[in-house]
């Protein structure tokens, strides 16, 4: 499964009226994930501030995951990736998402 058709089974099975969707965020294309909403820099700053809820979509160019929780010390990312789907666990105010930015719904 790829990360997009996993996050489209999430959202789908949540009750969220996709349409015709797609991962990336290239320009010039309607209707892909990191339209769904505001785009932010994700850093220190962001992670303390609360703003972040499970199930916002966190992503980059080509891959989108899901936040699925978060604890005292960590984030907890669902994602599609070629060893099947996986929960990756990353220190939540020192190793945030490598890619560098998130897109919430």
């Amino acid at each position: 499964m790829t990360c997009s058709g996993f996050v489209s089974w999430c959202l789908y099975n949540g009750g969220v009226p996709l349409g015709d969707v797609g991962a990336g965020d290239t320009p010039g294309y309607d209707d892909e994930y990191s339209d769904f909403g505001e785009r932010v820099w994700l850093d220190e700053e962001v992670m303390r501030s609360g703003i972040l809820q499970v199930g916002d979509l966190i992503g980059c160019d080509g891959h989108i995951a899901i936040i699925a929780g978060f604890d005292e010390n960590n984030i907890y990312i669902a994602e599609a990736l070629g060893k099947g789907i996986v929960m990756e666990v990353r220190e939540r105010y020192r190793e945030v998402w490598q890619c560098g930015d998130y897109t919430y719904a």
